[in-house]
């Protein structure tokens, strides 16, 4: 759905790199556990999990094409490491849930 202003979008699937730190899965496995209290098992308010997230789209030059402002992100799955395109890299790939986006075009 469009709006003035914005679009309503339902999710999208980011594949992030795993470094020799694996910083991208504890930032991931640390989400997750934001939303949920491992202690009784009880869900947090989404208010407390949901972020905002920035993403860049670039032209092959390195020119920023538009930016993408998404509203009310949060993780709902993530995949077990595995061998990218790349074969000396490590790759997740992390579906995410989100209500709302913003398109900002550069140029």
């Amino acid at each position: 759905m469009h709006f003035v202003g914005g679009s309503q979008i339902d999710g999208f699937t980011m594949n992030m790199y795993v470094d020799d730190k694996w910083r991208s899965v504890k930032y991931i496995n640390s989400w997750f556990a934001t939303m949920q209290n491992g202690t009784t098992g009880g869900f947090y308010l989404p208010s407390y999990y949901m972020k905002e997230m920035e993403v860049e789209l670039y032209d092959t030059k390195g020119d920023l094409i538009l930016t993408s402002k998404i509203d009310n992100v949060f993780p709902i799955s993530m995949s077990e490491p595995s061998l990218s395109q790349n074969p000396d890299k490590l790759s997740i790939s992390v579906e995410f849930k989100c209500y709302w986006q913003t398109l900002t075009w550069a140029k």
